[in-house]
């Protein structure tokens, strides 16, 4: 249970089994560098895989009282009304910018242990399984400029710094751009 606590991408690292059993099969037990460098991998990218999840699934989750890793470790900036536009412009303008730099940190950590690993011939079946991820976090950075605008445009009286009196800090809100 301890290991589970620290590693919360451990039930789904089943992922990994058949490539480790395969470098097993050539020789490579897990205590080599090759082995470990596959076994990073699937962390790295189950991780990555989780949270980017979390990330697209926090507003139907919050409503429906799932508590996924997202929503967990930022629940005190939320509102109790998670349809108000002020908890869209916390997400996009708070949360979303964290999260998805950490998404894309996992998945540059995943390809470059993969990449580590000398026994591997060709790394694009590594590579598919990030490509969409890595895509999933681009579109979603861009995404998030049109959040904002429109939250911004359609309800400019939203103020965040309200949510955030309680924890005696401001929103990092970006400066308006000049027109």
């Amino acid at each position: 249970d301890e290991l589970k606590k620290m590693n919360p991408e451990w039930k789904s690292l089943g992922h990994a089994i058949v490539p480790l059993a395969i470098m097993n099969k050539i020789g490579c037990n897990f205590n080599t560098h090759d082995s470990k460098s596959v076994y990073e991998f699937f962390i790295y990218y189950l991780r990555a895989k989780q949270l980017n999840d979390d990330a697209h699934d926090w507003e139907e989750d919050y409503s429906a009282d799932r508590y996924n890793y997202v929503i967990e470790k930022n629940k005190k900036m939320f509102p109790e009304d998670i349809n108000s536009f002020s908890a869209k412009k916390i997400f996009w303008e708070e949360i979303a910018p964290l999260e998805l730099s950490k998404i894309r940190k996992y998945c540059k950590c995943a390809i470059s242990s993969i990449e580590k690993c000398e026994k591997i011939e060709t790394l694009d079946f590594y590579y598919l399984l990030i490509s969409p991820i890595a895509k999933s976090t681009g579109k979603a950075f861009l995404e998030r400029k049109s959040a904002i605008d429109f939250i911004n445009n359609f309800h400019p009286k939203v103020d965040i710094n309200r949510h955030f009196e309680a924890f005696g800090k401001k929103a990092k809100v970006p400066p308006k751009e000049s027109s």
